[in-house]
């Protein structure tokens, strides 16, 4: 259920990847808050950089994917993530948008919390059902953040597992 990595290494053995997400990054230090973009590498990459207003966890939904592996990079801030696994429960999306990837699901189950911040890196597969954007005790009122979606076979092939 979810991988959490340290963000200090680098994460892919293709260097135009990591130079990517390098672009991805200073766009998300650039933003102001409330803003978000999408800047496309290829049909494999793909990157959300975002300058993102935390709220409260009843009011964020969860979410999955079938064609992107979601890695969620924080560059400032602090950021609670809920997990549920689908694989342990049976639970329909209420919504589905195949075109876009995503899922959203209703559900009163939390598996899992985390906290993420800079020295983290959140990594959800297909079947972790996940809410982000949830504001933490710290009391951050927004992040900034890359959310960087690459295609399974890709990942795979491209990850540095360590």
């Amino acid at each position: 259920m979810a991988n959490i990595i340290s963000s200090k290494n680098k994460l892919f053995k293709d260097t135009s990847i990591n130079n990517f997400l390098k672009k991805s990054i200073v766009s998300a230090r650039n933003m102001d808050i409330g803003n978000y973009d999408k800047l496309v590498l290829n049909k494999d990459v793909f990157s959300i950089p975002q300058n993102t207003i935390l709220i409260d966890s009843i009011d964020c939904i969860y979410e999955s994917h079938k064609k992107y592996i979601d890695i969620h990079i924080l560059i400032e801030g602090e950021e609670a993530v809920e997990l549920i696994n689908l694989k342990n429960l049976d639970i329909e999306p209420y919504e589905t948008n195949y075109e876009n990837d995503y899922f959203l699901y209703t559900s009163d189950t939390v598996e899992k919390n985390i906290i993420l911040d800079k020295t983290k890196i959140a990594i959800f597969g297909f079947n972790d059902i996940h809410k982000v954007c949830i504001k933490s005790a710290n009391g951050c009122i927004s992040v900034r953040k890359v959310v960087l979606k690459v295609t399974q076979s890709l990942f795979e092939k491209e990850f540095i597992y360590e």
